[in-house]
């Protein structure tokens, strides 16, 4: 059954039959995960629709414990819980008693209101000991399970009240999704024991199971149409990027492409794991004097136009290293080739030097500190020197290696560094930060190459290193 949010009720009558009449109704409470229905977006930028099922089926319909009398002890027979659903993520079978009107307690009440007389539920453990309905105490009830086809039960324990959040009644979780015709079961059954003076009677209350398929966490994708951000060319924006949306997102280190609206080229990103959202690819972008760089497009706090010099293409070796310079070496792979590089984590970018990294030649900024701006796009900037979150320290250490470095999820390139000429791929690696180092008169990067890693080195600010952006 496909469910739109709603809540499913199915009554069980459960009855004790002898010297005292017990008579249990459970309410199956049955909710999915979403709501609504999931927008996704896949490695091409389409969209596609997912409703998830969620299905609990009970057999037989009563639960009956025979010839209960004085001074004795019995279990009733069995009903099997059948669970079928389609959520990837699995699901968790719960169990509670009472209700928030008529039952709001864990014992068997009479249903002579003028009767005092009652069973109780024997404290919930998360290490119970009772092992058959014998070892109860008199006039006690309690419940057991098996999630082996009855081959093996666990020992019988007390249910919290319906309302209780601290002590929960896990019967069965499943880590993915059961698809199959036969389901994923459970065996469930009640015992209870009286002493010679319990009176006879009906005894009644609520036993709740709660099936709740486990929720897809947030991906990117769900996090920008949550947003309701609008795609381009298929593509969620670059620009439309901001803190609400990566701190939306649960999915850590699941990659998701984007698109660059200032040039249409398209970049990998993804949140890692220091809690920021991080391009995973090298920028690419070509600086053109003849763009209107401003605030909405560019991490610019207003429109840039100090001395914009266009990226050099491949086949021009100037580079002045006195303002504003970038340089695209083309289609350069560390790994892969042709158009699977191209859009790929291995595609090495372009190389700017540190005023192109940082959208500025306002010599200030060599003063020591951050700068306010970068050639990245709106919505982020480059990362800090430093430990702090957001920072290529922040990112890296404890996290990854010299040897791991290049690899999912964060795919830092030994790109190598321009000046004049392409010195050093597949050697070594260079990435500009956002900050001056006074002591060192020189900006901060992360270097390293087949041996040694420093995030929180330095580098010329005349060199032709890579651009990593972080979400601000």
């Amino acid at each position: 059954m496909v469910m739109d949010g709603r809540a499913v009720k199915k009554k069980v009558e459960i009855a004790i039959l002898g010297l005292m009449l017990l008579v249990i109704i459970l309410m199956i409470v049955l909710m999915t995960d979403q709501a609504f229905a999931l927008t996704y977006q896949d490695n091409i930028g389409v969209n596609f629709t997912f409703n998830s099922s969620i299905e609990l089926n009970l057999s037989p319909s009563n639960l009956v414990i025979n010839n209960l009398t004085p001074s004795t002890a019995a279990d009733s027979n069995i009903i099997t819980v059948n669970i079928l659903t389609n959520s990837v993520n699995g699901y968790t079978l719960n169990a509670t008693v009472g209700n928030s009107t008529t039952y709001n307690t864990r014992n068997l009440i009479h249903n002579d209101v003028n009767q005092t007389a009652k069973f109780s539920s024997i404290d919930y453990s998360t290490t119970p000991t009772v092992t058959t309905s014998a070892g109860l105490s008199p006039n006690t009830w309690a419940y057991s399970y098996s999630t082996n086809n009855g081959t093996t039960w666990a020992n019988y324990n007390g249910l919290p009240l319906w309302d209780d959040t601290t002590n929960i009644a896990t019967l069965k979780t499943s880590s993915g999704p059961v698809a199959s015709s036969a389901g994923d079961a459970i065996k469930f059954k009640i015992a209870a024991k009286a002493d010679a003076n319990q009176i006879a009677g009906t005894y009644n209350n609520v036993v709740n199971f709660t099936l709740v398929a486990t929720p897809m966490p947030t991906t990117l994708a769900m996090a920008y149409a949550n947003a309701n951000k609008t795609m381009l060319n298929g593509y969620y924006k670059m620009q439309d990027m901001n803190t609400n949306i990566c701190n939306a997102v649960e999915a850590t280190d699941e990659q998701l492409q984007v698109i660059d609206e200032r040039d249409h080229k398209v970049y990998w990103i993804a949140k890692l794991v220091d809690g920021k959202c991080w391009m995973t690819q090298n920028l690419d972008h070509d600086i053109d004097s003849t763009f209107d760089y401003n605030s909405t497009n560019t991490d610019v706090p207003v429109g840039w136009s100090d001395s914009l010099n266009d990226t050099y293409i491949i086949g021009s070796n100037t580079w002045f290293a006195s303002s504003v310079e970038s340089y695209n070496p083309g289609d350069v792979c560390f790994f892969g080739e042709g158009a699977i590089c191209l859009n790929g984590h291995f595609h090495v970018g372009n190389y700017y030097n540190w005023f192109a990294a940082i959208a500025s030649e306002d010599y200030g900024f060599m003063g020591g500190g951050d700068a306010n701006q970068s050639i990245c796009p709106a919505g982020w900037t480059l990362p800090k020197s430093g430990t702090s979150t957001g920072s290529f320290y922040g990112l890296i250490n404890n996290n990854y290696t010299v040897d791991t470095i290049n690899l999912p999820p964060v795919y830092f390139m030994p790109s190598g560094f321009w000046s004049g000429a392409l010195d050093g791929l597949g050697q070594t690696g260079g990435y500009w930060s956002s900050t001056w180092s006074y002591g060192d008169e020189a900006p901060g990067a992360l270097m390293f190459d087949t041996s040694v890693m420093t995030p929180q080195s330095v580098a010329p600010y005349i060199l032709g290193l890579s651009v990593r952006c972080v979400s601000r």
